[in-house]
């Protein structure tokens, strides 16, 4: 437990919410299936928990999402509605260079799980795509002390993740291949 008041140190916990930009692909290596690719607005979501090995330096968990939907996707090369979304979990390295202060910056690398889905365009079916891989970003943020040990701020992300699955399609084997790139702004509240 923390020992000090208004020094980054003990036990960490961060919430994190807000909009992000992100933008998806899907690749297969037949043909026969169809590439999928779209870009658009949604929410973003995380749970941090970590300790601190020394005052400003922190190192935790994460576990989260991010969801996004556009009427403006293709598949191959036909506007179609597309969703996609991923789930996160990994670790963290948070450091405040002033500990006492509110900047802070650091990485993710995390195991991830996509989820693509387009709607029916003409005499295209609907497609699906659900991946498994990894994801990576880096944030930055700033946090303003409101209590003891509690804080409230803003934090900016860059991210992406890749992914693949290995699917039967039509009696075919196919390869697809998911990658997506995020950008978030987002309000943290932090017990630390």
């Amino acid at each position: 437990m923390p020992t000090t008041v208004h020094l980054h140190d003990g036990f960490y916990f961060r919430v994190t919410a807000g909009p992000h930009y992100g933008r998806t692909s899907v690749r297969t290596d037949r043909t026969s299936q169809p590439d999928v690719r779209m870009s658009g607005v949604g929410w973003h979501v995380s749970l941090w928990l970590g300790g601190t090995p020394k005052p400003g330096l922190v190192i935790g968990g994460v576990v989260g999402g991010r969801a996004e939907r556009s009427d403006n996707g293709t598949v191959e090369n036909r506007k179609a509605r597309v969703t996609a979304s991923a789930s996160r979990a990994g670790v963290f390295i948070d450091a405040y260079p002033v500990p006492e202060d509110g900047f802070h910056f650091g990485g993710i690398l995390s195991a991830s799980s996509s989820e693509v889905e387009s709607s029916a365009t003409g005499d295209q079916p609907q497609t699906s795509y659900e991946g498994e891989g990894v994801g990576v970003s880096v944030f930055a943020g700033l946090d303003t002390w409101i209590a003891e040990q509690w804080s409230f701020g803003a934090l900016v992300e860059l991210g992406g993740n890749v992914s693949r699955d290995d699917a039967t399609i039509d009696g075919q084997d196919v390869l697809r291949q998911g990658t997506s790139y995020f950008a978030a702004a987002q309000i943290s509240v932090v017990y630390h």
